[in-house]
């Protein structure tokens, strides 16, 4: 078990963004000044990725968008994988922007692809016609992610189901593609919340799913933990079965998109202030998944040489420690939250105390929800055809402070 403190807890909170704050406030000003006068900005890597496949799951908005506009520039073929309706529009907006800067790609590269992470059958009809449509996968960026209270009519979290569960079962079904691929998974700072433990509370709606901000410290910060846990698992696949691919997990930085589109109105205002001035855009966040996904493999190593475990945007003054005890409170433990802009960095994972015991949890509790969610939305769908059609049951009533605006927001 973990210790009491590996619990999120709103003061932990509250004493990271105080420091990173601080952070900020030294940092930020003067960097932007030299920033201006063109020193010491960011650049992304770039790479030939002709005749590379590439699946970016979320990609019709936000990061996402931005990441898999970036790898289409570099000539890779990008599949969109974005919820029904949404493909379509992803790829419109993709091809728009890439005209505008005056870049040749051949944009029958940009395939759109219908993928809904919460229906186990969306993921699998996926893979399939990705198996049937491409011969090979060179890169898998599992961007897709929500932090939205409630549950799916079968009753398991949006949240948690969204963010980890249904990419394990499409990076599963995709392993026998991935001998020489790139896995990147978008996890977050605030996997530093997360409880290996309650991973199974959290998938079923257990885990404090009152409201956006317990969300946001509970199910999501659980999800993150997984998707972190996630791709060191895979690494150990990976070795176990002696080929190539790699996986990453990338903090893409506290971004200005919908993520946070189910703050109370009470507070929309005065929190979408706050991000202007302290968040990053969503080009800025993308230069973690970008860099884990065609950076030489030299740039994404941890000072003893391993490969990076963590990348996060952000310039730290002690940019990486090894070990750091999980869920511990430093000085410097909230600069991975918000500061100054610094590209893609090695940074420190909050791993649980037992890691080898932690991803036999993961694996094993994965592959059960995967089995359960599985059978009950076969069982929802054999007695109702359009059952699949009604998998965000959230209702105004119920959270009468989050429903969604008319106009939704876009950063």
């Amino acid at each position: 078990m973990m210790d009491p403190i590996a619990l999120a807890h709103p003061a932990m909170l509250a004493v990271d963004l105080a420091v990173a704050q601080a952070w900020w406030s030294l940092t930020v000003p003067p960097l932007k000044v030299l920033r201006t006068l063109g020193i010491g900005r960011a650049k992304l890597p770039k790479a030939d990725l002709t005749g590379k496949v590439c699946i970016v799951t979320g990609a019709n908005r936000g990061v996402g968008a931005r990441t898999a506009l970036h790898l289409a520039e570099m000539g890779a073929t990008i599949v969109l994988a974005c919820r029904r309706g949404q493909a379509n529009a992803a790829k419109t907006g993709i091809i728009e922007e890439l005209r505008a800067k005056k870049v040749e790609v051949d944009l029958n590269n940009i395939k759109p692809m219908e993928l809904d992470l919460l229906s186990m059958q969306s993921v699998r009809d996926f893979a399939d016609a990705f198996k049937r449509d491409f011969k090979r996968l060179d890169i898998l960026v599992n961007n897709a992610g929500v932090s939205e209270p409630g549950v799916t009519s079968e009753g398991y979290s949006i949240t948690f189901t969204t963010n980890h569960i249904g990419h394990y079962l499409l990076t599963d079904l995709l392993y026998p593609e991935t001998d020489n691929a790139r896995i990147v998974n978008v996890a977050s700072v605030f996997h530093q919340y997360g409880d290996p433990d309650k991973w199974e509370e959290a998938a079923t709606g257990r885990r404090g799913d009152t409201g956006p901000f317990d969300v946001l410290t509970h199910v999501y910060a659980d999800s993150k933990l997984a998707n972190l846990m996630h791709a060191l698992d895979l690494r150990r696949r990976f070795t176990a079965d002696r080929c190539n691919a790699v996986a990453f997990a990338v903090h893409p930085g506290n971004c200005r998109t919908d993520l946070w589109r189910y703050v109370p109105n009470n507070l929309h205002n005065a929190f979408d202030k706050f991000m202007r001035i302290f968040f990053l855009s969503p080009e800025l966040g993308c230069y973690t998944s970008v860099s884990a996904a065609v950076a030489p493999l030299d740039r994404l190593r941890e000072p003893d040489g391993n490969l990076a475990r963590f990348l996060q945007p952000y310039w730290c003054p002690v940019p990486y420690v090894k070990d750091r005890a999980a869920h511990q409170i430093g000085p410097f433990a909230g600069c991975q939250v918000i500061g100054p802009f610094a590209g893609c960095q090695v940074g420190t994972a909050s791993l649980p105390n037992d890691v080898d015991g932690a991803l036999d949890t993961l694996r094993r509790v994965s592959e059960q929800l995967v089995a359960d969610i599985s059978k009950k939305q076969e069982t929802h769908t054999q007695a109702d055809p359009a059952a699949v059609k009604a998998i965000h049951p959230v209702a105004a009533t119920e959270y009468p402070s989050l429903a969604p605006r008319d106009v939704p927001i876009r950063f």
